[in-house]
């Protein structure tokens, strides 16, 4: 049916219930206006369209390297796999290629700059986190998990060889926390669910996402 069509019959069906139930002419209303209505959507604050995009990992402090030192792939890895299932850039390196650079090249990797880095990769964005905090502890007694994460973000034009996002040099902090902790059987399962909503809150400074359809994570904020 055309939208004129549909929407001549829905009005239609509002008024004849208006004149004897009130809250069906009400709810035939609500409806028109809901299908008629653009539905809310995030507005990223960086576009990545046409881009090639690296993302660089780091960790803040020397503890979390030694205690978790699979972490910044894992989270790198998490936040590319909901850029590339959004399309978000031309293409996104695989974390993996610049993990085994660095293992292989490990002197070298630590000297390049975010710069060079880009354009050892052929990325004309750098997406450069660096995680300032991380926590999973299991809760005795029960299959729960206190997790909570916070990073810092910046973003590096590569041909610039400057900032981008945020424009004044700074960083953005984001951060993700349970209030009442993650239930989970195992602690990979909780650390998929921390670094998954960590992820998407990372991924909606660069996506449009309808506000309604987020793939929201409820145990962790």
């Amino acid at each position: 049916m055309k939208r004129a069509a549909l929407l001549t019959v829905l009005f239609l069906t509002a008024a004849g219930l208006a004149g004897c139930d009130q809250d069906a002419a009400g709810f035939v209303v609500h409806e028109v206006v809901a299908i008629f209505t653009p539905p809310e959507k995030t507005k990223p604050a960086l576009s990545l369209a046409d881009q090639d995009v690296l993302l660089v990992v780091d960790v803040a402090r020397h503890d979390l390297a030694v205690d978790h030192p699979r972490l910044t792939l894992l989270v790198a890895d998490s936040l590319a796999h909901e850029l590339k299932a959004r399309q978000a850039a031309r293409h996104l390196t695989d974390p993996n290629e610049l993990a085994a650079y660095a293992r292989s090249r490990p002197q070298d990797f630590n000297q390049l700059s975010l710069v060079d880095l880009g354009r050892h990769f052929n990325a004309t964005r750098v997406i450069h986190i660096v995680l300032e905090d991380y926590r999973l502890e299991s809760n005795p007694g029960n299959d729960n998990f206190s997790a909570a994460a916070s990073v810092t973000l910046r973003v590096i034009d590569v041909a610039q060889g400057a900032q981008i996002y945020p424009e004044l040099e700074g960083e953005t902090e984001l951060a993700v926390r349970s209030p009442a902790g993650v239930a989970a059987t195992s602690r990979p399962a909780a650390e998929k669910v921390l670094l998954d909503a960590l992820a998407l809150k990372i991924s909606i400074l660069f996506v449009t996402y309808e506000v309604d359809k987020l793939p929201l994570h409820p145990e962790v904020q």
